[in-house]
């Protein structure tokens, strides 16, 4: 049953929110309440894979509602990513880097619900495909901003905040950590390296 549950959490998760967000109208209330739903799961799988990563980095105990988070987790997880298990660190990229992800398709599955609402509420006067949503929201969490595409009411401005503010807590908290926790894994290597070169010199 658990091995089921693993293969249907991609589609739960990825394409039923997408596919609500696109076609709100068609999928009536009941298919926008279950979409958001899924996405508010999604969201929590996000939170679950940050903490486990800040977790490792920063040593420290994930709060109990995190830890009760991260058991449900484990449904849609059963190998359970847990970058402890590994012994090291450097692991540690690969939860990252699912987190981050999945913050930037559940933005895009947020775009995308509200350009179908109002389709005036992007640059480019229709609602959003789901390439389009994922493109804006990768340069979003970027902060590239090419102006192909652009937001142009205020909800679809608040979303990019959000998403452009939660982004940078990312670069601060998890990517600096990582980049970090590589610079002083290499430096003792580094070191050890030229240590030996000086040596072999001196014979």
């Amino acid at each position: 049953m658990l091995a089921l549950l693993s293969l249907l959490a991609p589609v739960y998760l990825f394409v039923v929110p997408m596919l609500a967000a696109a076609a709100p109208q068609q999928s009536g209330v009941g298919g926008v309440i279950f979409g958001a739903f899924m996405l508010i799961q999604l969201w929590m799988l996000v939170g679950v894979f940050a903490f486990d990563t800040a977790a490792e980095f920063y040593n420290y105990r994930p709060p109990r509602f995190f830890r009760v988070m991260k058991m449900m987790g484990n449904v849609f997880d059963p190998h359970r990513v847990n970058v402890r298990s590994r012994g090291s660190a450097s692991w540690a990229i690969v939860p990252m880097m699912l987190s981050y992800s999945a913050f930037n398709y559940a933005f895009a599955v947020i775009y995308v619900f509200i350009s179908s609402i109002e389709p005036a509420s992007f640059s480019t006067g229709k609602p959003l495909g789901v390439v389009e949503a994922i493109y804006f929201s990768a340069i979003t969490a970027a902060t590239v901003g090419y102006g192909d595409i652009a937001p142009k009411s205020d909800i679809a401005r608040l979303a990019v905040v959000a998403q452009v503010s939660l982004s940078l807590i990312y670069v601060v908290t998890l990517f600096s950590a990582f980049a970090s926790h590589l610079r002083d894994h290499a430096s003792p290597k580094i070191g050890k390296t030229a240590s030996e070169s000086e040596l072999t010199g001196a014979d």
